[in-house]
């Protein structure tokens, strides 16, 4: 649940511009896509209608997509959620110093003068 949780609260403080409600959007352009076609002008409003995380119900064990062909999809915040947690776990486990590729997003932590450092790069 804290990482659908995660993923709701970076589309709100994005504006929307990650939102994990996507999916039925992209499946509409790969569509179009391979027929070299533009989505017409009928078939985006009707995808609109299942994209949008602030229609996302979410109570302490529950998620609740509100609209009929709704999904969920986390591949835009997976890797660097679970590159985080992996180095949240070193660090508390006594490893402050590592390096966790998460196939190309990378979170780097170690120690210099003293003080605990960390970079992320994604």
């Amino acid at each position: 649940m804290a990482f659908t949780r995660a993923s709701l609260e970076w589309a709100e403080r994005s504006g929307g511009a990650f939102d994990a409600t996507g999916g039925p959007l992209f499946d509409l352009w790969n569509r179009v896509r391979k027929n070299e076609n533009v989505p017409t002008d009928e078939a985006i409003p009707d995808c609109m209608d299942t994209v949008g995380y602030d229609i996302v119900r979410v109570t302490e064990n529950t998620v609740f997509l509100t609209e009929p062909g709704m999904r969920l999809g986390f591949g835009g915040i997976g890797k660097g959620f679970a590159a985080d947690r992996a180095a949240a776990h070193l660090k508390a486990q006594g490893f402050p110093n590592f390096i966790i590729d998460a196939g190309g997003d990378l979170v780097i932590g170690g120690l210099r003068g003293g003080s605990f450092v960390a970079a992320f790069f994604m």
